[in-house]
């Protein structure tokens, strides 16, 4: 991912990691009621199961 800046439903994505198969992605909205959010990710793009939160 580094150089190219990624995002989904208005939030980019601040960090990743792969595990195995998997993607988790953070990403962060700064105006969003929940700044931060936690996904899983198939394919680069297909961004699910998120878990949103008010701290990193």
């Amino acid at each position: 991912m580094e150089g190219t800046k990624h995002s989904n439903q208005g939030y980019e994505i601040i960090e990743s990691c792969t595990i195995g198969n998997t993607e988790l992605v953070i990403g962060h909205h700064p105006t969003a009621p929940n700044p931060y959010v936690c996904w899983y990710c198939k394919g680069g793009d297909n961004y699910y199961w998120g878990c949103y939160c008010n701290t990193l």
